[in-house]
């Protein structure tokens, strides 16, 4: 359900906007309630680094920050 979805560890960011995009489909929501449950399943700090964006431009952002983030613990 998509209203329950979350990303969890080890579960990349890029894996969780395939899932969310998987249940978004078959939801008849507007944008504002899909980027809000989006967000609620990022970490704080993913969260903190967002900006106010159109949501397609809000996922690819959060993976983006999310894979920088990966790169730095290497």
């Amino acid at each position: 359900m998509l209203s329950q979805i979350s990303h969890r560890q080890p579960l990349s960011v890029t894996d969780y906007s395939v899932h969310f995009w998987t249940l978004a489909a078959d939801a008849q929501w507007i944008e504002a309630a899909l980027k809000a449950v989006f967000l609620k399943g990022l970490s704080e700090q993913l969260k903190d680094e967002l900006a106010a964006r159109d949501l397609p431009s809000f996922v690819a952002l959060a993976i983006n920050i999310d894979n920088r983030l990966l790169e730095r613990q290497w």
